[in-house]
């Protein structure tokens, strides 16, 4: 049975980082992804962008040390090569390469004083693509081609210059050791199909988003809705689920995660949270009391079960973001997981968020993250590692508000790791105003729809 009557005249509140409503009565099936232009833009965005690091080509051509460590091959180095000298015009080179039209949207620039290199291509190109690899595969091949150009790399050597960009592949699945940076995994590493979306880690979200908690969950739920719309999990039954959870846990309806943090946030704890959550949803009547036990013990149960889950959801991200808030720190994330799940469970009889996978996840989290990897960063993480794969939507905000709110215990925080993000899409409103953007788009497909 689906809940497509349900969903058609549904409609929630959308409120935005800071409390302030940012659009009202917003459709919540104009929240999928495929329905959402504001969504799609900052897919698009994200697919066809890669980075290049020159400064790498360079060092790894004057030293012939190709292909990542303990690749050293000295009879292919090109001791005086000077490729930041003349960045620019390896730039003009690749633009001239990639560029289909004169008024496309290519995007060819240089990043961090000329050692860096981004390249988006053009939606003609991405358009004839099979799959995301193509801005590394096209990127790449273009910057190889203009640095043998500009140099006259004779043809014994050429093939140095494209081993210092794609590093060991293909005789890895991965460009190991190379100069490529993309924020997506390549294919090759999913761990089931229509995984792609789920290869980006929290600290790429965290640095698009300025790290800041509210934005990193709101973007980070967008990758995953758009996974759930590739793997076919947003039809049938579950579409209302996760549409509501979303809007809830992701784009703060009715600012309940907001307001819940703002209550909470000075001396909240877990347990105090899901107080708070459950006296909203009695309020609201989302839940209702199912029985009294002698002994005085309240048993609660769901009068709307995916709109409930919506709300458990939002309160474990208000949870992690009270709890890692305070520490300052993002390695706690998954123990927050983990307890508010089952004090949430146990204390009132209600189901915890996606009824018991976000537990599992939050364990295994705990498990590889301190115990087996000894103190495993959680941002560099992503919903395609066995750690978070396991629930669909709704752990990943929650790694990501808490890879934001760390203030410097992370081993590879976002902007050592993943900083240049932050450079690129600074000017789209998109990744800028995401709990804006997403809600305009979602009213203007309504009235599409009408």
């Amino acid at each position: 049975m689906t809940n497509d009557a349900t969903l058609g005249s549904e409609y929630v509140n959308i409120y935005n980082d800071t409390g302030k409503l940012a659009a009202e009565k917003v459709p919540v099936e104009g929240l999928d992804p495929s329905r959402n232009s504001a969504i799609v833009k900052i897919l698009y965005e994200m697919k066809r962008t890669i980075v290049i690091d020159l400064d790498k080509i360079q060092r790894s051509l004057r030293t012939g040390e190709i292909g990542g460590e303990y690749c050293k091959l000295p009879h292919y180095a090109i001791p005086d090569i000077a490729i930041l000298d003349k960045a620019e015009h390896i730039r003009e080179r690749v633009e001239g390469f990639i560029r289909v039209s004169n008024h496309d949207d290519t995007r060819v620039e240089l990043f961090d004083k000329g050692k860096r290199l981004l390249i988006q291509l053009p939606k003609s190109i991405m358009e004839v693509s099979a799959d995301y690899t193509a801005p590394a595969l096209v990127g790449g091949s273009a910057t190889a081609q203009a640095i043998v150009d500009e140099f006259e790399v004779d043809p014994l050597k050429a093939q140095a210059c494209s081993t210092a960009i794609f590093g060991r592949y293909p005789s890895t699945i991965d460009f190991k050791g190379g100069a490529i940076t993309s924020a997506l995994g390549v294919p090759l590493r999913l761990e089931h199909l229509g995984y792609g979306w789920r290869t980006i880690s929290s600290n790429v979200i965290v640095s698009i988003a300025n790290k800041n908690a509210m934005k990193s969950a709101a973007l980070s739920g967008c990758f995953e809705m758009s996974y759930l719309v590739n793997a076919g999990n947003l039809v049938g039954r579950y579409r209302r689920l996760y549409l509501l959870g979303f809007a809830y846990e992701c784009l703060n309806a009715e600012n309940l995660v907001y307001d819940t943090v703002r209550v909470l946030g000075k001396k909240g704890t877990t347990g105090r949270v899901i107080c708070e959550i459950i006296e909203r949803a009695l309020e609201r009547g989302v839940v209702k009391v199912k029985e009294k036990l002698p002994s005085g013990f309240t048993i609660y149960e769901p009068a709307d079960l995916d709109l409930w889950n919506a709300y458990a959801a939002s309160g474990m991200l208000a949870a992690s973001m009270v709890n890692c808030g305070a520490a300052r720190c993002a390695h706690s994330v998954s123990s927050v997981m983990v307890n508010y799940n089952e004090m949430l469970l146990n204390e009132s009889g209600l189901p915890d968020v996606e009824f018991g996978r976000a537990m599992g996840t939050g364990l295994l989290l705990d498990f590889l993250t301190h115990a087996l990897y000894g103190g495993g960063e959680v941002g560099l993480m992503n919903a395609n590692h066995p750690n978070l794969k396991t629930t669909k939507l709704f752990a990943m905000p929650c790694v990501c508000a808490a890879t934001a709110l760390d203030a410097g215990t992370l081993t590879y925080p976002p902007e050592k790791s993943s900083g240049i993000f932050s450079q690129i899409f600074k000017e789209v409103p998109e990744f800028k105003n995401p709990f804006e953007s997403i809600a305009e788009a979602a009213l203007k497909s309504n009235l599409r729809r009408k």
